[in-house]
């Protein structure tokens, strides 16, 4: 699990990370360094791939990531194969993938044994201790062993088969300063329509062309994944609106009131700021900024164009990130070996 809020430039941020002393004018390179410091491993060679690309700002109390080691022999071969006109394949384990993925837990065809005599809970107690405070290791499992009849290896977003998102909105006479970090205080609006917005969250349950829901690329390489072909149809199995009380008992001044609510998105998989956009979407419909038919045209159609203007499209606030947590990650038959954690 992971706060998105924390930062260098963040006064509550205490960066107390253990780590070795090194003099500033120590002869060493750089990387001979930073090997060291990680048990005589470059950094390069271990490998962390999350279960979901989140945007910056938002939490994780469900993220699921595995993590491995390369060899160097491994490693020297890639580096030399990425340069290479036709890059070498024959170490893929999944379609697609150009670094070979574990198939197991005693995999070493590629990969480093796990360290600390394979115990895992030692390890994810020594990584706890070198953490930074935005982040906790909650559970820490071995690779799980798929049938031989499965396509791929485990892989944390690839065998997923649905993500559950909360995001978390305010509304009432103020904003409440201690929830600025973990709710959108929707300003102007003291109560909802709460029938737009559940209509509208039925609108959105099922198998459609999200594409009206996908935020703009930023930098070359989102760019080129728009443009590459990727699917904008996705499955939404839930989409719901609940009342939520505040996450301390809280007494306001007599007469004042903050009310709290979360969305519920259940999907297979989503787009860039996908979750962020249908929230945003649905603040505007229940605060009778948008109407239903509006909101049913751009599901339908995969845009926002307004049909009596073409050259103009329909406006409405994106959620900002600091309310949206990704909940759990949900897997079908797969089996998590969780080893018991020390703190």
């Amino acid at each position: 699990m992971f706060t998105g809020w924390s930062g260098a430039n963040d006064s509550s941020y205490d960066n107390d990370v253990r780590q070795d002393s090194l003099p500033m004018n120590d002869p060493e390179p750089k990387t001979r360094r930073k090997r060291r410091r990680r048990g005589n491993v470059d950094p390069r060679r271990v490998i962390v791939e999350g279960c979901s690309r989140t945007d910056k700002g938002v939490h994780a109390t469900g993220m699921i990531a595995h993590i491995y080691c390369i060899t160097e022999e491994a490693f020297d071969a890639l580096q030399e194969s990425s340069n290479s006109e036709n890059p070498d394949q024959s170490m893929s384990t999944i379609k697609g993938k150009r670094i070979p993925h574990p198939t197991s837990p005693t995999d070493q065809s590629y990969f480093e044994p796990i360290p600390k005599d394979a115990n895992l809970s030692r390890m994810a107690f020594a990584l706890n201790r070198m953490r930074p405070q935005d982040v906790q290791i909650s559970g820490i499992a071995p690779t799980p062993l798929l049938p031989p009849t499965s396509k791929r290896p485990f892989h944390a977003s690839l065998s997923s088969v649905s993500k559950t998102y909360e995001y978390r909105v305010s509304i009432g006479d103020f904003q409440d300063p201690t929830l600025r970090r973990s709710a959108w205080y929707i300003e102007g609006t003291r109560e909802w329509n709460m029938e737009a917005i559940r209509k509208g969250c039925e609108m959105l349950q099922g198998t459609h062309d999200f594409s009206a829901f996908q935020g703009s690329a930023k930098g070359g390489g989102d760019r080129k994944k728009q443009k590459g072909g990727k699917s904008p149809t996705c499955t939404l199995f839930d989409v719901d609106f609940v009342p939520e009380e505040p996450p301390i008992d809280k007494i306001y001044f007599p007469g004042l009131q903050v009310e709290m609510f979360k969305f519920v998105i259940v999907g297979d998989r989503f787009l860039y700021k996908m979750s962020r956009m249908i929230v945003g979407a649905l603040v505007a419909l229940g605060s009778d900024r948008m109407d239903l038919e509006t909101f049913e045209r751009a599901i339908e159609n995969g845009n926002w164009n307004i049909p009596e203007t073409p050259d103009k499209r329909v406006q409405f606030k994106c959620a900002p990130p600091h309310g949206l947590v990704l909940e759990s990650v949900q897997y079908d038959d797969i089996d998590f070996n969780w080893q018991p954690l020390r703190y």
